[in-house]
């Protein structure tokens, strides 16, 4: 089969210049080996807003009695919460189906290599042609030295927004935007949660001033959640009662999951 422009990559770099090409008649293939949408909207930005905007109630529930109003403690069903979840991410998944659909894209569910000028063999065992490529291969959680996903008890972001179990105690290694988006969840739906930076203050690398970033720090504090500052995880071990995680410093912190 032969394309005008042949994508790899179905996140918001490929499914947008996907729809945009065809909306300019050119014929398109979109290949992607998951579900359309990328990072963001499958495993990154939109699950972590809708579970942040769920466990508010959780918040301001505790709050309530500030204003006359009480009744029984709220019981999290982790399972229901999970669902939920995944269905808005489902509903915006189609949403991004019906367009690509809608301006005559040919949506090709593989993974795809470029094995020669003009050509892609897919792990269908196929091979389509294309007069241009476009490489939109989007991102990946990232393992640093001495940690490894292959530990069940290590947790990249998707596991965490896997919503399968609450640990007693979280212990986060990044103090970046996502790191702290989860922190506080987990917080929320009772975890205890110590998040180690590398760097001498929280969200490295993103445009706060002091005053954000002290009145983020003292949101977290009022979270219960223990920050700790120019900390560089170095290894962990497994212990009788979970797992132990020392810095390079010395320092150890207990732990029963290891969010990266």
């Amino acid at each position: 089969m032969r394309y005008d422009v042949a994508i790899i990559g179905g996140g918001p770099g490929g499914y947008v210049a996907a729809i945009r090409m065809g909306q300019l008649g050119l014929r398109v293939a979109l290949i992607e080996r998951a579900r359309v949408g990328g990072v963001c909207l499958n495993q990154g930005c939109i699950p972590t807003k809708a579970l942040y905007s769920a466990t508010k109630l959780l918040e301001q529930a505790e709050r309530a009695n500030e204003f006359g109003i009480a009744f029984p403690p709220p019981e999290v069903d982790i399972a229901g919460l999970r669902s939920w979840k995944e269905g808005i991410v489902s509903r915006l998944v189609d949403g991004v189906e019906r367009l690509l659909q809608a301006n005559g894209v040919t949506v090709i569910n593989a993974e795809g290599a470029v094995t020669a000028p003009g050509e892609i063999s897919l792990s269908l065992g196929e091979t389509i042609a294309a007069d241009r490529i476009v490489l939109a291969l989007g991102a990946s959680p990232v393992e640093i030295p001495g940690f490894s996903f292959r530990d069940p008890l290590i947790w990249s972001s998707d596991d965490a927004l896997g919503l399968t179990e609450v640990p007693e105690r979280l212990l986060v290694i990044g103090g970046g935007v996502i790191g702290l988006e989860l922190a506080v969840i987990y917080s929320r739906l009772g975890g205890n949660v110590t998040v180690l930076e590398l760097m001498p203050e929280i969200l490295p690398g993103v445009d706060l001033d002091r005053r954000a970033i002290v009145q983020v720090k003292q949101g977290l504090k009022k979270h219960g959640i223990v920050l700790r500052l120019g900390a560089a995880a170095s290894v962990y071990e497994k212990t009788g009662d979970g797992l132990r995680v020392r810095t390079e410093s010395g320092d150890e912190f207990p732990a029963d999951r290891i969010l990266l």
